[in-house]
């Protein structure tokens, strides 16, 4: 599953379109002000994550990166460039008849699973953890938990990087 990225039209450019437009921390292709890669294409580093530049296939990911991009090119016209460097929390649902699944954060990342609440027979949340941190959380039902789970692993991701 997943999406293979058109990149056959930027060749001969000098950027690096391995599995994607590999972007610095600002979106930037190949560190270049006044450009930006959003979206599926786009492979770059999450801040709340670490400085590996990855493709994320979420569509919330296109929008969060979309409107960063924004702020990175309004910077750079009025010459007062962005500092911050790009870093979201990705998120997916779907709902196949009666089953919920959420998935928060990057649980691919993670080293060690546990069960936060509930049982793996019924409703639960599931925490994934690299090196001790909660990096991901996918939710089996309780799609009203959602956002307690996200406001949990953004608050517990900004606390790691301090």
């Amino acid at each position: 599953m997943g999406s293979e990225p058109n990149t056959g039209w930027l060749e001969g450019n000098g950027l690096d379109l391995t599995n994607g437009v590999v972007c610095d921390q600002m979106l930037r292709p190949g560190g270049l002000p006044g450009v930006v890669a959003v979206g599926d294409v786009s492979r770059f580093p999450n801040a709340l994550y670490d400085a590996e530049p990855r493709r994320i296939e979420h569509w919330q990911v296109a929008v969060d990166t979309s409107m960063y991009a924004a702020k990175v090119l309004l910077g750079d016209l009025a010459e007062t460039p962005c500092s911050e460097p790009f870093g979201t929390v990705p998120t997916f649902w779907s709902d196949q008849g009666a089953v919920s699944l959420r998935a928060l954060g990057q649980p691919g990342l993670g080293d060690e699973v546990e069960v936060l609440e509930g049982e793996l027979r019924g409703e639960a949340a599931v925490g994934y953890r690299r090196g001790g941190a909660l990096v991901g959380v996918v939710l089996l039902g309780m799609p009203k938990r959602m956002g307690v789970y996200l406001q949990r692993l953004t608050t517990e991701l900004k606390t790691a990087l301090v």
